[in-house]
């Protein structure tokens, strides 16, 4: 399964949990898996320098791991460097899910309409086919 098709496959159960209005924790949830997708679908396959990293996974194993973050973190450079002007958003997006999936999974519905604009804007950036 490409990126794209996973990130649409998360988009439509974020809809659906979006019009259910009963798991706006899962609608974060998955509008920030959805973006985590749609990002590294636009991204890779990454040239850095001589090296051709095809996933996340690869370009994450060559850093150090002494100096290097989180994936998340990681793809969050990745995504200031390569997509700039959704870095925003998708930091956003982050922080709530990690805040609905650890701290609280009590969400507002304003908060999971935000998810899913925020998650609009994100695809709108992708110009990759």
């Amino acid at each position: 399964m490409t990126r794209r098709l996973h990130a649409e496959h998360n988009k439509k159960l974020c809809q659906k949990l979006l019009e259910d209005k009963n798991f706006n924790d899962w609608v974060v949830t998955t509008a920030f898996y959805s973006a985590i997708h749609f990002t590294q679908h636009q991204i890779f396959p990454l040239e850095v320098g001589e090296d051709e990293f095809e996933s996340l996974s690869a370009y994450y194993n060559s850093l150090d791991p002494k100096t290097r973050k989180s994936k998340h973190e990681e793809q969050y450079k990745l995504i200031k460097n390569h997509i700039k002007s959704i870095h925003a958003h998708y930091k956003l997006l982050m922080d709530a899910s990690s805040t609905a999936r650890y701290n609280s999974y009590f969400v507002t519905e304003a908060k999971a309409k935000d998810a899913r604009l925020k998650l609009t804007l994100i695809e709108a950036a992708i110009t990759k086919a």
